[in-house]
C-alpha cells in the first residue's frame, strides 16, 4: 500500500482528465469514489496526530480546493475503503510500482528431549563423518518445522533504490555517498581533535566499507563511480481503522546516506514500504 498520495492529489489538481502514467482521474484515486474523498483522506492519512495550525491550513487548502465538494462526503464508507486498501497492497495508483506477491517460508524451531542414547548416537555419527571427510560445516544443527505463508507482499530493493535515488525530490539531493570523519577541536588547543560519531556515513563501519568497495577489482568495461547505500530496516505493527483492531505489519525502508535530522522527520517522508507481513490466524 505504498500511496503518494501527496504527489497524487497534485496529479489530480493539476489534471483533470487524466493522472500520472496517462491514467484516469478515476483510476487514479481508486477505490475513493471521487476526488473529495480523496483528497479528505490524504489530509486525513498524511496529517500530524495532533491538531496545530500547520494541520488547520492543510484542511482549509483541501476544503477550498476547486474541485473539492462537501457533497461527495456523503454516504462513503472510509473504513471500507481502508480494509480494501489494507488487503491489496499492491493498489498504489501506479502500474510499475515494483511490487509482486510470494509464498514465504519460515522454520519454526521444535523442541527435542535430548538423552543419553541421543547424545552418545549423535556423537558415534560425528565421529564417523569426520573419518570419511563428510563433516559439512554448513548443515543445520537445530531440528525445525518448515510453514508456509502465502500473500507476502514485497518490494524489490533495488526498485526502492532506484526510486528513491534517482527520483527528482529536493531529498534525492540529500544523500551522502561519500562518507567521512568528522572531529571537534576541544578549546584547548593543546588537547588532540576528538572523533565524532552521529551519521552512518561518517562511522568507522561505513568508511571501511566504502575503502574495501572502492579497492575492489571493477566488472569488466565499468567505469561507474561506486557508491554504498546503507539500508535500515524497520517494522512496527500499523493500524488501519479508526475503530476496531485490523491491522498490518508493514516493514519500512530507510536509506541511511540521508541525515537522520532529516529521516526523523516525518514530513521528509523517507520512509519507503518494503514489505507486508501477513497475519497468521
Amino acid at each position: 500500500m505504498d500511496i503518494d498520495l501527496p504527489g497524487m492529489v497534485a496529479d489530480v489538481g493539476a489534471k483533470t482528465n487524466a493522472g500520472r502514467s496517462g491514467k484516469t482521474v478515476n483510476e487514479v484515486i481508486s477505490p475513493y469514489p471521487n476526488v473529495s474523498s480523496f483528497r479528505f483522506a490524504n489530509w486525513f492519512w498524511n496529517g500530524g496526530h495532533k491538531k496545530s495550525k500547520i494541520e488547520r491550513g492543510k484542511l482549509l487548502d483541501t476544503l477550498l480546493a476547486p474541485d473539492f465538494d462537501v457533497e461527495d462526503l456523503r454516504g462513503v464508507n472510509f473504513d471500507k475503503i481502508d480494509m480494501e486498501l489494507a488487503n491489496d497492497p499492491e493498489c498504489t495508483g501506479e502500474s510499475d510500482n515494483g511490487w509482486s506477491t510470494s509464498t514465504l517460508t519460515i522454520k519454526v524451531p521444535v523442541a527435542t528431549k535430548i538423552t543419553k542414547a541421543s547424545r552418545r548416537k549423535k556423537a558415534n555419527a560425528d565421529r564417523a563423518a569426520q573419518v570419511h571427510d563428510e563433516v559439512d560445516t554448513e548443515v543445520e544443527t537445530t531440528g525445525g518445522k518448515k510453514f508456509a505463508i502465502p500473500g507476502f507482499h514485497h518490494r524489490g530493493l533495488m526498485h526502492i533504490l532506484k526510486s528513491s535515488i534517482e527520483g527528482k525530490s529536493d531529498q534525492a539531493r540529500k544523500y551522502h555517498w561519500h562518507p567521512f570523519e568528522q572531529y571537534w577541536q576541544p578549546p584547548d588547543a593543546e588537547k588532540p581533535p576528538e572523533r565524532m560519531y552521529d551519521e552512518i556515513y561518517s562511522s568507522p563501519a561505513f568508511v571501511k566499507a566504502d575503502r574495501e568497495l572502492q579497492e575492489s577489482p571493477r566488472d569488466s568495461g565499468c567505469d561507474l563511480p561506486r557508491a554504498i547505500a546503507a539500508i535500515m530496516l524497520w517494522l512496527d505493527a500499523t493500524h488501519v481503522a479508526q475503530f476496531g483492531q485490523a491491522k498490518l505489519w508493514p516493514i519500512y525502508l530507510y536509506l541511511g546516506n540521508l541525515s537522520k535530522y532529516a529521516r526523523c522527520k516525518p514530513s521528509e517522508h523517507a520512509g519507503h514500504q518494503a514489505a507486508y507481513l501477513p497475519t497468521v490466524n
